[in-house]
């Protein structure tokens, strides 16, 4: 039993000898992992900055695009009222031919088979 405590003494005493410079190793690649997230976090702070400022140019852009297209509905609806009032004009001249034609047809028939003298 004496022979394994000394065993794990030297081991242990083997890694403690050990540790400092596996120590200063991982403080060194904290200080990388640091300096790494701290570009990341100015990277990204770059390009949240950028972004807005697309977000707003994009924005701008639809407020014209929707202006442009509330005018052209406006301008559309005028032009479909002015073609209703000319399709009731023009719908009343055909009725009104459509009428005259039949009558005189049937003035020509009554003359022609003798219905009226």
């Amino acid at each position: 039993m004496s022979a394994t405590l000394d065993d794990n003494a030297r081991l242990n005493a083997g890694l403690l000898a050990d540790l400092p410079p596996r120590v200063a190793r991982i403080e060194s690649d904290v200080e990388y992992i640091k300096r790494d997230i701290g570009e990341l976090k100015t990277g990204l702070a770059a390009l949240r900055a950028e972004v807005a400022g697309e977000f707003k140019t994009v924005a701008g852009e639809f407020k014209v695009v929707r202006a442009e297209s509330l005018a052209l509905r406006d301008a559309m609806h005028g032009e479909f009222k002015a073609l209703r009032a000319e399709m009731r004009t023009d719908f009343r001249l055909l009725f009104a031919a459509v009428i005259f034609v039949a009558l005189g047809l049937a003035g020509l028939m009554a003359k022609a088979f003798h219905w009226v003298a």
